[in-house]
């Protein structure tokens, strides 16, 4: 299942780029994951085993380096060859800079089947974890882009409990799809509705991260697409009202 939730996936897609063999590798990655993971942390699913999110416990999501070699090894492939060695490397950077304090639980991995997304399962496998923490020492960040792309109505989401979330993540969605790309956009152009979403939140101090998975989609052949991106959402954030 998780094979197909990311096979999509833009960095799944960057790291492993001939479509045919996407699937292999992804199921012997996440395999390995999963096994590991298994071991340190908590699984929940949902009755059809369509979505999952597994939380690794504090301390926990480091990875050995027995762990590392085996993931590189469910790497190797002669097509892969040449970018291997950039993908371990990302892999075992994203985790340096991860930080030890203060302890917490990490949301290792979350995915749902494509045939069901868009139906909410994704919030609803990670609300048992979210439900056992102190409400008066943790807070959240909210990815207004995924939240809607996996079936919630975000404005009813945020409204719910707006105490909750200290941070947004600010990516917009395309208007209608990109058949072959994934479908983000900078701040502002897209199809969200982003004056209603921060009304709905508006309790409490926010931070607001702009963010774009692929900011070359949103600027096609321009070296500087991420700053470009970077000031497209920062002269939207200071002139959005709501």
């Amino acid at each position: 299942m998780l094979a197909r939730a990311f096979h999509e996936d833009p960095v799944a897609s960057w790291a492993c780029r001939p479509d045919d063999l996407r699937p292999r590798v992804l199921e012997r990655t996440w395999r390995l994951r999963l096994r590991d993971l298994d071991k340190v942390g908590e699984v929940w699913t949902d009755d059809d085993l369509r979505s999952v999110a597994v939380w690794a416990a504090p301390g926990k999501w480091h990875t050995t380096a027995r762990q590392d070699a085996s993931y590189a090894v469910s790497l190797l492939h002669p097509r892969l060859l040449l970018r291997m060695p950039m993908v371990v490397r990302g892999l075992l950077g994203a985790q340096k800079v991860h930080p030890d304090e203060p302890p917490h639980w990490y949301l290792a991995i979350l995915g749902t089947d494509p045939s069901a997304q868009g139906q909410g399962l994704g919030s609803a496998v990670m609300q048992p974890v979210l439900e056992e923490c102190d409400r008066d020492l943790v807070e959240f960040e909210l990815d207004l882009f995924w939240v809607t792309e996996g079936g919630a109505n975000g404005v009813e989401y945020l409204k719910a409990d707006p105490t909750r979330f200290m941070g947004y993540h600010v990516k917009d969605h395309v208007w209608g799809d990109r058949p072959d790309e994934a479908d983000f956009e900078d701040a502002g152009p897209g199809m969200l509705d982003f004056p209603d979403l921060f009304a709905a939140g508006d309790k409490g101090d926010k931070h607001f991260f702009i963010e774009h998975d692929a900011p070359w989609l949103s600027h096609p052949d321009d070296p500087e697409a991420e700053f470009k991106t970077a000031k497209t959402g920062i002269q939207y954030l200071e002139n959005v009202r709501w």
